[in-house]
């Protein structure tokens, strides 16, 4: 029961702190910036909002809501709106931890190689060749119902959302 309030606590703050990529405000003290806003905000100011699982799964929803849905190519359009609504659904299957940004990018790259597929539907690998680790945050939704975003510790700028294939 309590991860699932957690879980729709920050899907709310996540839509609720989104901004507008025209608006021109400066972020609210407090408020998880937007892949839009996180070059405004320092590394040392964005480090504390992103060093518990709850800041990674908001910047997550923040930058899927204004990065990732609005710019999906036709091919994938029908799936992540599919896992979009499952996520508003089940807020609660959000999971994000911390992991290898490098062993990140292995793991994607090898399941496209092996599908003969490009599952990436926002950002490039190679942002993820890097040393350190990045967050990694998963939505389990079941077949056809997952995604991975992996995001910048220090921005909070999201940098490679991969949808999971079946199987």
């Amino acid at each position: 029961m309590r991860s699932a309030m957690v879980g729709i606590s920050v899907w709310v703050c996540a839509v609720s702190c989104a901004r507008s990529p025209a608006s021109a405000d400066a972020p609210r003290p407090g408020q998880i910036p937007t892949t839009s806003t996180a070059a405004e905000v320092s590394a040392e100011e964005a480090a504390p909002r992103l060093g518990m699982p709850e800041g990674a799964l908001a910047a997550f929803l923040s930058g899927w809501n204004l990065s990732v849905l609005p710019h999906v190519r036709e091919n994938e359009r029908g799936a992540l709106q599919a896992i979009d609504r499952a996520m508003r659904e089940a807020p609660e299957k959000l999971t994000a931890r911390r992991e290898p940004c490098r062993e990140s990018r292995a793991l994607v790259e090898r399941i496209n190689r092996e599908s003969n597929y490009d599952f990436v539907v926002h950002g490039a690998l190679a942002d993820l060749d890097r040393e350190g680790d990045c967050w990694r945050v998963m939505y389990e939704g079941g077949m056809d119902a997952e995604v991975i975003g992996y995001l910048d510790p220090g921005s909070g700028r999201l940098l490679v959302v991969w949808r999971v294939p079946e199987g």
